[in-house]
């Protein structure tokens, strides 16, 4: 059902089964949003290959590639600043305590 909500993705297979996945579609005409690659924690490199392969294939259609919010745990930090982004979009959060006063 992924292309019915306009969902893409990419699939590696490592002998013969599922080695990593990345889930991802389009924001708009610049930028493409990954919502997930998730991979084999025994697979050495299958994070880096899996984020290789979706850079690719949006090489021609996105100059932008937006990995989502890293929650500030500071090893997706790291691993999002190792592709030196072209910038970094503000996080906002608000709880529900403080919406429910807006109201």
């Amino acid at each position: 059902h992924m292309e019915e909500i306009g969902l893409s993705g990419l699939l590696i297979r490592v002998v013969g089964r599922v080695g990593a996945i990345s889930l991802f579609e389009p924001l708009n005409r610049e930028t493409l949003v990954v919502h997930f690659e998730k991979g084999l924690p025994d697979c050495e490199g299958i994070y880096k290959a899996i984020n290789a392969e979706t850079a690719y294939y949006a090489r021609d259609r996105f100059p932008f590639i937006n990995r989502e919010s890293d929650m500030g745990v500071p090893g997706l930090r790291e691993a999002k600043m190792r592709y030196h982004p072209h910038h970094m979009v503000e996080v906002w959060y608000a709880a529900r305590d403080d919406l429910e006063r807006l109201v």
